[in-house]
């Protein structure tokens, strides 16, 4: 994990994690920044997850030199009971996750993607003890046991809750900026999946069509608005208003098809999204302001489609 000050004319990298048997042993898929409670909101700590099934929370040093870890999990395979592990997991021991996002207005819960297809509320612990002595719990034995992965305390399991996975690896998850319960997937099942944290299955699934999804996410600014990215190079807005069942723009980003791995809303400068593709390029776009203004009956159409899992 790097940390980069953009802001400085050289030296820009400014603090790096260090390789060792707590840190991640695969490659890292996912970053995000969650608040220091302490600090009053003045500093943020950084969450990474990664194929070898670790999530780890760290933090900067006093004087931002270095990442020293602060806390630990572990999605473990032995975490989920044997009932609820939809997909399949083979030999491993751990769920590989691959993507991550935390909601907006509980930084401690977070949705999990993994390589598997499995998808996962979960929830961070940051007063887990660095040594303990003790009797060990069933998910720090279990952890032992398999070595590499998380062999002290600090690695517990972070599940809560098991949604019903994809078909595929899940390679994007993001929570609804205007609905605490509300979230979305997507992936190699080519749909895109919202789903409610009040149940498993998910409540809509829009299938365009085109491919493996590999980034989804809400509109900062737009409650029923979303955009993905597709592997043929597309990328597609929805806007639910309009449409359950289709995107109401297809705009082909990439030259030859290169897959578009990413996208990015601007959360300050709404009517801006970013996007990133295979062969390195980085492109910024306008949105229209009908995919931008917020009408006035918008949240209580969200609000309905969240309320499907009631009925």
């Amino acid at each position: 994990v790097l940390v980069w000050n953009l802001a400085q004319e050289d030296e820009l990298q400014v603090a790096s994690t260090r390789v060792g048997q707590t840190s991640h042993q695969e490659p890292v898929t996912d970053l995000a920044w969650i608040p220091d409670v302490a600090s009053k909101g003045q500093k943020f700590h950084i969450v990474s997850c990664s194929i070898d099934g670790k999530v780890l929370i760290w933090q900067l040093t006093r004087h931002n030199k270095d990442i020293q870890l602060l806390a630990g999990h572990a999605l473990l395979v032995e975490s989920v009971p044997r009932g609820l592990r939809f997909s399949k997991t083979g030999q491993n021991s751990y769920f590989g996750g691959t993507c991550m996002s935390f909601s907006p207005e509980d930084w401690k819960m977070f949705i999990i993607g993994c390589e598997n297809g499995s998808v996962f509320k979960c929830s961070v612990n940051l007063h887990q003890p660095t040594t303990s002595k003790g009797p060990r719990s069933p998910d720090t034995a279990a952890a032992t046991r398999h070595g590499g992965l998380a062999s002290d305390p600090m690695h517990r399991s972070p599940i809560s809750f098991v949604f019903r996975p994809q078909a595929g690896p899940v390679y994007g998850v993001h929570c609804s900026p205007f609905h605490r319960n509300l979230f979305l997937s997507c992936g190699t099942d080519s749909c895109v999946n919202i789903y409610t944290t009040l149940q498993a299955r998910p409540i809509l699934s829009v299938d365009p069509g085109l491919g493996y999804l590999f980034s989804a996410q809400w509109s900062p600014s737009r409650p029923t608005v979303l955009a993905a990215t597709s592997t043929n190079g597309q990328l597609l807005l929805f806007d639910l208003q309009k449409s359950r069942t289709s995107p109401s723009a297809v705009l082909d980003v990439t030259k030859d098809q290169q897959p578009l791995y990413t996208l990015k809303f601007n959360r300050a400068r709404t009517q801006l999204l970013a996007t990133g593709d295979g062969g390195g390029e980085v492109q910024v776009w306008r949105l229209q302001s009908d995919l931008t203004k917020q009408s006035s009956a918008e949240l209580k159409q969200l609000e309905t489609l969240a309320s499907i899992a009631n009925d």
